[in-house]
């Protein structure tokens, strides 16, 4: 029965499990690199295209007489009348570079706008999904972690839409394990009422099938069916999560996850589940 699991798995190759490509090939022969989410959906393209737009609105002298008022503003925090306001800090976010000295001053800036609008509600977890957008452009996700960590700044990523890009950005980066942190560190509640945002457990778990370890398979396992019956009918997430649970070697958690949950004409679930089946020893119900 092993040896026809076997050679069902290499005939389901070339299904949208493709679609993927998180599997070595070692394993079961699958091929290729796709990122988890496009750049339009983390909303890359509309920040690239506002970041031109601002850079071509002013000169590079501009551009530096901007940039030394504001470190001259920080410069006198200490006085109860200076404020960071919004549109400061949105030119500073677009026109930062990959330098640290561009890199800090948004940080300082960011950091002063926390503090002061720290009993505001509104307007500061868009800057947090804005600030990770540069992060990712710029690639640094040293400075994202930094900063979600950081006691000053952590508030502003409260929101799912900011975690989602840094996950993406740990994940394009293959600093896997730190991506589990991140999803583990939301299901706290800590941040947000919202302890299993969908995209960002979608990352999680193909994160946890990247790296592969027992450890990460083990935490992805335990992702998977803490979210398992919370309503959501995305084909996406589940297949990914039945994916970790065969290379897990868990067999009968895939078909606890994916039976009755999400439609079965979809060809990524299906051919999880004839594996599944095919590994439990019952092909017949494959």
């Amino acid at each position: 029965m092993l040896s026809f699991a076997t050679n069902m798995r290499a005939m389901l190759t070339t299904s949208k499990l493709l679609k993927f490509g998180y599997w070595k090939q070692s394993d079961c022969n699958i091929m290729g690199k796709h990122y988890i989410f496009t750049k339009q959906a983390l909303g890359i393209d509309k920040f690239l295209e506002k970041k031109n737009e601002i850079i071509k609105q002013s000169s590079e002298e501009e551009t530096l007489r901007f940039q030394t008022k504001m470190r001259e503003l920080l410069a006198q925090s200490g006085h109860k009348l200076m404020l960071v306001f919004k549109q400061d800090l949105e030119k500073a976010i677009y026109v930062c570079q990959d330098k640290e000295e561009d890199i800090q001053l948004v940080q300082h800036l960011a950091c002063k706008y926390a503090k002061q609008n720290a009993k505001l509600r509104f307007g500061s977890f868009t800057f947090g999904a804005v600030l990770m957008r540069m992060c990712y452009v710029l690639n640094k996700p040293d400075v994202a972690m930094q900063w979600v960590e950081s006691a000053e700044l952590g508030g502003l990523f409260s929101h799912p839409s900011a975690r989602q890009v840094l996950m993406c950005l740990l994940y394009e980066g293959g600093l896997h394990a730190q991506v589990l942190d991140v999803m583990d560190d939301l299901s706290t509640g800590r941040h947000s009422s919202v302890r299993h945002p969908r995209d960002c457990v979608v990352v999680a778990l193909a994160a946890a099938l990247k790296q592969g370890s027992e450890d990460s398979l083990s935490r992805g396992l335990a992702l998977a069916q803490a979210c398992h019956g919370t309503g959501w009918h995305s084909w996406r997430l589940y297949a990914i999560a039945g994916c970790v649970a065969l290379k897990a070697s868990r067999p009968d958690v895939a078909l606890q996850l994916l039976t009755d949950t999400v439609p079965t004409t979809v060809t990524a679930v299906v051919n999880i589940l004839m594996l599944a089946w095919c590994e439990v020893g019952r092909p017949d119900q494959a």
